[in-house]
């Protein structure tokens, strides 16, 4: 099981950043963010981005673990486990099933690995040379063809409609220096520099043997730097396994964010673990049995570590100084929690997960909150899921009942709340639609909605961000709720 990440770290303690740069169609309705990941674990090894970044997207891997299982780094950086059946696959030399849900499944052939959904077969991932080389997001999506140079990605290709969705350029250096996607008539730049913090000896700089991303320029000209630095030692904060926290010195590297000249935050981390120190915003504790060697219960720990190998666990602790309530955080395998408390107020709100593995694993399940001198949790939301993974239902705190109604392929196509509609896609079979005129902005944009069933559904466009909807019953309105895009 898994910490909730907090803050600026990840949830085995490593400070990490994402980007997201570009939101790439795959066709059918489906979409895939792209974006850079930056992370302070030391296991990374430089690449095509120097030292500390990489792109998610093209580091999936399928990996053998043991004779009778694989793991999977999906595309989304999520970690899947497969246990190998007994009868493998026609075609393939062996079969592997998901462990939990059963509903993909990975076949090793003599050409390479194919990951699919059982549900969607159509929903694939081939690897070849232990990278991934081809995809398709599933029925009624594009199927995308990756191709590599030198160990390096060159392009995204989609077979489907004839075209490329993604194209890498690179620097003398074989650094990463634009991607332009040309769909869209846009590009991404990046600028390298020396990176001038501590190696994992916590005493030598690195700036004379790797570069790292000093800027990044995003598709609608926003400008980003990144400033490294090697700073004194100081005091990391530990966790004890009972929650109690010590205190070390030790070397200490920072990056620093500016944007249009102006600082955007620092994160500080370990240079020897990468476990994360601060950031702009507070002080962090951790403890990660597993990984950081350097901590002082290490040895005293030593055969708690031994018994838990198999999982990296993480506690992680993030205090803002300036509050007078700490906020308290805890996960562990019988435990999917998050409870905060109100710096001003001293209320308590707890976050129940569903912490077993599934399609929903880690979705909130219940919310919770509790008056400073009170007692007793109040339920102030529940949510249900179905076995994909997709939220069916929720119930606040009043009773009131929201459902959520999805179509065959899965996609969003009607809310009903406390048994009125209140959402329900363009394609209506016995509804009639009156459409805005068409201008610059809303193109095509409905303004009135007669639904089957009498109600009317009235939309005011206040602006491009804001939208109204009013549902109306016997012509009187009787819900009325806003959409933030």
């Amino acid at each position: 099981m898994r910490q909730i990440p907090i803050g600026n770290s990840d949830y085995q303690g490593y400070a990490r950043i994402d980007k997201i740069i570009y939101k790439m169609d795959l066709g059918g309705g489906e979409d895939a963010d792209i974006y850079f990941k930056f992370t302070s674990d030391p296991s990374i090894e430089p690449k095509y981005m120097g030292i500390y970044w990489e792109i998610p997207f093209f580091e999936t891997k399928a990996t053998q673990e043991s004779k009778n299982r694989y793991i999977w780094k999906s595309p989304n950086y999520g970690t899947y486990t497969f246990n190998r059946e007994p009868k493998a696959e026609k075609g393939y030399k062996e079969t592997y099933i998901l462990n939990t849900t059963g509903r993909w499944k990975l076949n090793v052939g003599a050409g390479g690995i194919d990951i699919n959904n059982t549900d969607d077969p159509k929903h694939i991932y081939r690897f070849k040379d232990g990278k991934l080389a081809s995809f398709c997001p599933g029925n009624g999506g594009d199927t995308f063809r990756i191709v590599y140079s030198k160990g390096k990605p060159q392009y995204i290709y989609n077979a489907t409609k004839n075209e490329e969705a993604m194209r890498l350029f690179y620097n003398s250096d074989m650094l990463l220096e634009k991607i332009t996607f040309p769909k869209d008539k846009k590009s991404i730049n990046i600028r390298y520099g020396p990176c001038d913090t501590y190696g994992a000896d916590g005493a030598s700089k690195q700036g004379g043997l790797y570069k790292s991303v000093s800027s990044i320029t995003y598709t609608d000209g926003t400008v980003e730097e990144y400033k490294y630095s090697a700073e004194d030692a100081k005091g990391r904060k530990y966790l004890t396994s009972d929650g109690k926290e010590g205190e070390r010195d030790v070397p200490v590297n920072k990056i620093e964010v500016f944007r249009e000249g102006k600082s955007g935050g620092y994160i500080e981390w370990d240079a020897a673990s990468g476990l994360i120190i601060a950031d702009s915003g507070g002080v962090y504790a951790v403890r990660n049995p597993l990984l950081d060697k350097l901590n002082p219960e290490y040895e005293k720990y030593e055969f708690y570590r031994k018994s838990v190998k198999r999982t990296q666990e993480s506690r992680i602790s993030y205090k803002k100084p300036e509050y007078k309530y700490a906020e308290i955080w805890d996960y562990n395998s019988r435990n999917a929690v998050k409870i905060t408390q109100d710096p001003n107020t001293g209320e308590q709100t707890r976050i129940s997960y569903i912490g077993t593995p599934g399609n929903a694993s880690m979705k909130v399940r219940k919310i919770e909150k509790k008056l400073a001198n009170g007692k007793n949790w109040k339920v102030e939301l529940s949510k249900f899921y179905n076995d994909k993974g997709q939220l069916i239902r929720e119930i606040n705190s009043r009773g009131d009942i929201k459902e959520f109604m999805y179509d065959s392929n899965g996609k969003h196509r009607k809310t009903i709340e406390n048994g009125l509609t209140t959402y329900e896609s363009r394609i209506l079979k016995n509804g009639n639609i009156e459409i805005c005129e068409q201008d610059s902005d809303m193109q095509n944009r409905i303004k009135r909605i007669i639904f089957p069933d009498g109600q009317e559904c009235r939309i005011e466009f206040v602006n491009k961000e804001k939208i109204i909807y009013t549902i109306y019953r016997n012509s009187h309105p009787v819900i009325t709720y806003y959409e933030i895009k």
